[in-house]
């Protein structure tokens, strides 16, 4: 601080030898004067007029929602801890049939056991790291599929007539019929959940961009583009900022929609048999839920954690965005 003042000291000592007497050269006082103020109107209306650089300005403006910022960090903690904590755990599997429905903060066992000695605890967060690794992995399939499907379909019009005719086809197939199919078919995991939900899961984005894309095609930029020969591919990658509010509002449904499509699963019996998931756990919970309840109130409770902090992510980044228009 003391050096900074210093430097300004300094400073104005220089602008005061270069200022011309104001005695013995009056005109041209004034006119330095005068030229003085100029520049300094001049500096502050730059200032004024500078915009603000992109990221920064979405950052203040989503720090303005209390509920986006709390989902955000809720989010950033349920998923480290999902990462993290499975380590720190016993096994989740690990059946103790002569200790069941241990209470809780008993032997060891944080949320006690169930029904087969299994530590609840353990089963919970090694659920949430499943449940996480199932939404991420789902979500990136099919957005980046959905967005380029959707690109291309709303600015090659033959590429639309095709892949209209096979949405067609693959829309009149449930995906819960497929996920039945695939979880019959083949042995149930990870990566046949994650499948079986991006089989049809990218029609809803890729139609949503489509229509997006077709009325971005009579912007001014995209004539003036191709009159000046810019390559397709560039022209394509300059859409992606058109729909970036409309795929973060794909986002706020997909990633929810992901564990609850495996909650859903494991209600009806059709998930990873005796896995340790959310969906298994509020499953064999509700089976005795009236006798307790714990059971099925935890991984609910975290499931609902999960899904409304994304949701508050999802209306925060969208208001942000808005106002940056």
């Amino acid at each position: 601080m003391a050096e900074m003042k210093k430097q300004l000291k300094i400073d104005e000592q220089r602008i005061e030898a270069t200022m011309p007497n104001k005695y013995l050269q009056p005109l041209a006082h004034k006119q330095w004067k005068i030229m003085e103020r100029k520049a300094h109107e001049r500096e502050e209306d730059l200032k004024l007029r500078r915009k603000p650089k992109g990221v920064s300005e979405f950052m203040y403006s989503y720090s303005k929602s209390f509920l986006g910022v709390f989902g955000l960090i809720l989010i950033v903690v349920l998923i480290l801890s999902s990462f993290i904590i499975p380590y720190t755990t016993q096994n989740p599997y690990h059946t103790d049939t002569t200790n069941k429905f241990a209470q809780m903060f008993t032997e060891g066992h944080i949320l006690g056991t169930d029904n087969l000695g299994r530590d609840v605890w353990a089963r919970l967060w090694h659920g949430m790291n499943f449940s996480f690794k199932l939404a991420i992995m789902a979500t990136l399939i099919d957005v980046c599929f959905g967005v380029v499907m959707g690109i291309l379909m709303g600015y090659y019009r033959k590429f639309d007539a095709v892949m209209q005719w096979v949405i067609k086809v693959l829309a009149n197939v449930p995906t819960l019929i497929i996920m039945i199919l695939a979880t019959l078919t083949f042995k149930p995991s990870l990566w046949m959940l994650v499948m079986s939900m991006t089989f049809t899961g990218w029609i809803g984005m890729a139609n949503q961009i489509r229509s997006q894309i077709i009325r971005a095609k009579g912007f001014l930029w995209v004539t003036a583009s191709r009159t000046l020969g810019t390559k397709q591919r560039n022209i394509l990658l300059n859409f992606i900022p058109t729909i970036i509010p409309m795929l973060i509002t794909q986002l706020v449904f997909t990633i929810p929609g992901a564990i609850l499509t495996e909650t859903s699963l494991a209600v009806i019996g059709l998930s990873i048999p005796g896995g340790a998931t959310l969906g298994t756990m509020i499953s064999d919970g509700s089976k005795i839920i009236t006798l307790y309840p714990r059971f099925t109130l935890i991984p609910s409770g975290m499931l609902i954690l999960v899904t409304t902090s994304i949701q508050f992510i999802g209306n925060a980044t969208q208001d942000a965005l808005r106002r940056q228009r």
